[in-house]
């Protein structure tokens, strides 16, 4: 596209002339880049190398360079923003479901709303009063012990810690730190106490801003780490406190005595307007958040991220996606993940207002969906998968019926008819009106025109089922925190499902070698694809862990690239899938390889029975065995799907299901077969399916760390919860080879 500048010497935004600003306005309007290359990637003559793939790079950038803004006056997220500022200021920006005393279930049925004016000008204040809660405390450690004063802090700033849910509060402490240049970082839950410490002793965090009852936990994280939380010197409540209540007064109290003063929003906003600091905007190179993965194994890595990278990753969704219509959307993955970072960044870049879940927990998810109405929804295949089961289990309930023959038959007719060129053509006005509008209607998804997913793998049938049912688009996109997030994305009405999309305009890609997992990357198959290790490199990829040069050395090649860790294959039209991760496979002890996370996706999205699956196999057996988790709707679905079962065993409900099944071979021989059958279409082989598993309700959680924030399973504490579990399994033995099924 012509008008996406190269960077030179830029103007402030606030300061452009109106023919720049209409020339801005003229971008965005045209976006997604208008351009079939998008679609695909080209290999770079020249730059394979032995035990290497050829580079990849976007078609659309084939005789220029990797793009990593979309205008020299917009090389930061602060930038963006005020931009927004200045194209939509009195558009919606942040919604919150007020708390209501009156009201039967304590909060509003609706969102109150602050437009992006109000929100720039409280960003700014808020900002100067967190500079002062830390520099102007009685508790600040003197500069000679590596505490922070007025003078130095542009150029030694201190890194602001976000502790909560996901809220408003949350995004507009995260653009008041951008306005000062204030590096920020997140504190998980999930992570537990013992990783919470080490964020705050290895950043040197002073303040800490938290919804209210988070509080007494800082309280006594602070009182049982005295020296090594020394910096930690502030809180700040999302929460307005009431200081006329004795418990906040006793709050107080105990805060100062570990030596830590106790503000809430309101009184930090208030302090900055009573004394107004310079705004100090960040520079591209100016570290932005500090991401401390999740992982799947270890102690979290703080990823450094950059303006210029989370700007560059902007301008890649922007130019891939495009801008929906004016609208909202609903905020639903943790804000503390770098996933839901991008989605809030990009809604606020494009000028949609963020909304957000009254209450934690994936319970109130689809109730704040159809109140919000979102135009588009962006989760993780976990989510989508309960979707597709709760629309496959209402055409299975009770006996069927004409109108569920015909749901049934529009559906898959849309599912055919899927193309890349027309959208769902089977989507017409009869589809609308019977099938798409009213399940779109039952998931909040009225106004939704596509839906986003990523984190993980997801099962292509999936896709394809959503996308005939719902009438939407449906892209899959990949990324890791490493790139902020997303790097690549699939077309919405994509025709063959599965792909990621090409690389974005903003970085570029390579395959290495993996020969302990048989793939060589060197040479193409017989159908033009490359198999091995992706590797990234460009302005949307991140340079360094926090503090860890050993962790740094190790993913990066000599010639920069860096390694993901998952395997993945290039198509001849240089798209990417996401095969697996390198360290998430196992050989069988016949000598078969297996991939377990292609497995549990299958059995998700094949099965109305199953809600959540960990498959499990090693050299020193032959068959795979798994734990199955089913949630409520388990006992209706069991009986609509095979009555004869319910019947023939008594069953009284899900908890009786389970406790009975794990006792009864018979019983749980019966469940394998229904879940085996539901995965015949996928061709999987004999030892791919499931042998034996163990049945519980909701077996992995958050809280118990088998899951990460976006819903990811790690394996090592899934093994190591479930290892009596899993022994037994393997001492009953395989319950298919008993019925050769």
């Amino acid at each position: 596209m012509s008008h996406l500048k190269k960077i030179q010497d830029r103007t402030p935004v606030e300061s452009l002339s109106p023919q720049d600003k209409k020339e801005i306005k003229s971008l965005f309007d045209s976006l997604p880049l208008p351009s079939s290359d998008l679609a695909t990637s080209y290999a770079v003559p020249g730059s394979a190398k032995t035990g290497y793939s050829p580079t990849f790079r976007n078609s659309y950038v084939k005789n220029g360079s990797l793009i990593e803004t979309l205008h020299p006056s917009l090389r930061t997220l602060h930038e963006l923003f005020n931009n927004s500022v200045q194209l939509y200021g009195e558009r919606d920006c942040l919604g919150s479901r007020l708390y209501d005393h009156d009201v039967k279930d304590g909060y509003d049925d609706y969102f109150t709303f602050e437009n992006y004016r109000t929100i720039h000008k409280r960003k700014s204040d808020l900002g100067a009063g967190i500079i002062h809660s830390v520099l102007d405390n009685e508790y600040r450690i003197d500069p000679k012990d590596g505490g922070f004063d007025l003078a130095d802090y542009n150029t030694n700033n201190f890194i602001v810690s976000l502790y909560g849910r996901n809220r408003a509060e949350w995004v507009l402490s995260d653009l008041a730190c951008q306005t000062y240049s204030l590096p920020d970082t997140a504190l998980y839950d999930t992570l537990g106490p013992t990783t919470s410490a080490y964020i705050l002793e290895l950043t040197k965090s002073p303040v800490v801003i938290c919804c209210a009852e988070k509080i007494e936990k800082l309280i006594e994280l602070k009182a049982n780490n005295p020296e090594s939380l020394k910096h930690f010197i502030t809180i700040i409540s999302m929460d307005n406190l009431d200081f006329q209540d004795f418990s906040i007064n006793d709050l107080i109290k105990r805060a100062n005595s570990v030596q830590i003063k106790l503000l809430d929003l309101g009184q930090t906003e208030e302090l900055g307007k009573a004394s107004p600091v310079a705004e100090i905007p960040p520079l591209p190179s100016t570290i932005y958040t500090i991401s401390f993965t999740s992982g799947t194994t270890g102690v979290p890595k703080g990823v450094v991220l950059t303006h210029k990278i989370a700007t560059a990753a902007a301008t890649f969704a922007l130019s891939h996606i495009g801008l929906p219509d004016t609208g909202r959307t609903l905020s639903i993955l943790p804000l503390a993940h770098i996933f839901e970072r991008q989605v809030s960044n990009l809604a606020l870049v494009a000028g949609v207002a963020l909304t957000f879940p009254h209450l934690p927990g994936p319970e109130h998810i689809v109730p704040n969906l159809r109140i919000s109405k979102p135009c588009a929804l962006t989760a993780v295949p976990r989510l989508y998968n309960k979707f597709e089961s709760a629309i496959k289990s209402s055409l299975l309930s009770g006996p069927e019926t004409i109108t569920q023959k015909l749901v049934s038959a529009i559906i898959n007719q849309n599912i055919r008819t899927q193309s890349a060129k027309d959208g769902n053509k089977g989507n017409n006005f009869i589809s609308r009106q019977l099938v798409t509008k009213k399940i779109r209607a039952s998931l909040g998804l009225d106004n939704c025109q596509f839906l986003v997913t990523g984190s993980a793998p997801i099962d292509p049938e999936t896709m394809k089922f959503l996308k005939g049912s719902l009438g939407v688009g449906f892209m899959q996109g990949y990324g890791l925190t490493e790139c902020y997030a997303g790097i690549c994305i699939s077309s919405a009405y994509l025709k063959e499902n599965g792909s990621c999309g090409a690389i974005g305009i903003s970085a570029e890609m390579r395959l290495r070698d993996v020969p302990e997992m048989n793939y060589f990357s060197g040479k193409p198959l017989a159908d033009g694809s490359y198999h091995g290790e992706l590797q990234l490199r460009g302005p949307q990829v991140f340079s360094y862990y926090y503090k860890r040069p050993d962790e740094t050395e190790k993913a990066f090649d000599k010639d920069g690239w860096f390694c993901t860790g998952d395997i993945a294959r290039i198509d001849k039209n240089g798209k990417l899938y996401i095969i697996d991760r390198v360290k998430n496979f196992f050989k069988l002890s016949q000598g078969e390889y297996v991939t377990p996370e292609k497995i549990e996706n299958i059995y998700l999205s094949s099965s109305p029975l199953i809600s959540q699956v960990f498959v499990h196999g090693d050299s020193l057996h032959s068959f795979l065995v798994a734990v199955v988790g089913v949630d409520e709707t388990f006992f209706n679905n069991l009986k609509s799907v095979d009555p004869s079962i319910v019947k023939n065993y008594e069953l009284k409900s899900t908890e009786d299901t389970i406790e009975k099944c794990n006792a009864n071979k018979d019983l749980k021989r019966s469940l394998l077969f229904l879940f085996n059958k539901s995965v015949e279409h996928a061709g999987l082989l004999g030892f791919e399916k499931i042998h034996n598993f163990h049945l519980a309700f909701e077996p992995l959680k958050i809280e118990d760390d088998t899951l990460t924030p976006t819903l990811k399973l790690r394996r090592v504490q899934a093994k190591h919860k479930f290892d009596t579990e899993l022994a037994n399994l393997y001492n009953e033995k395989s319950l298919l080879r008993e019925t050769k099924m």
